[in-house]
C-alpha cells in the first residue's frame, strides 16, 4: 500500500484511504471471525459431549459467550475501519495487518 500522509495532521489522505477499502476489510474480518467461532464451538461442543449432553439452553449460553468474545476482540479494529479519517495511517495499517484474514 502506498503511503500518502498529510504532514501537518499525520492523517491519511484520500489516496491512502482508497488504497485499503475499510468496508471490505471489516466484512472480511467479521466473516473470518464467524468462521473461527463455528470451528471453536464445534470443538468445544465435542469436548463437552465427553462429559454428558448439553441442554439447548447451555448451548445457547456458550454460543452467546463466543459471540460476545468475538464482538469484543473485533470492536477496536472495526471502529478504526469505520472511521479511518480519525486515525493515522500507521494505526489503520496495523488494524488491517493484525486482523485482515487476507494477511
Amino acid at each position: 500500500m502506498e503511503q500518502y500522509i498529510d504532514n501537518d495532521t499525520q492523517r491519511p489522505t484520500p489516496a491512502t484511504e482508497s488504497a485499503v477499502d475499510p468496508t471490505a476489510v471489516r466484512h472480511a474480518i467479521r466473516a473470518y471471525g464467524e468462521q473461527i467461532i463455528q470451528q471453536e464451538l464445534q470443538y468445544a461442543f465435542s469436548r463437552l459431549r465427553v462429559h454428558g449432553t448439553l441442554m439447548p439452553e447451555q448451548r445457547r449460553v456458550v454460543n452467546k459467550m463466543a459471540t460476545a468474545i468475538l464482538d469484543e476482540v473485533l470492536s477496536s479494529p472495526e471502529s478504526i475501519l469505520e472511521n479511518p479519517s480519525r486515525y493515522d495511517t500507521k494505526t489503520i495499517r496495523t488494524a488491517v495487518d493484525l486482523f485482515s484474514p487476507d494477511q
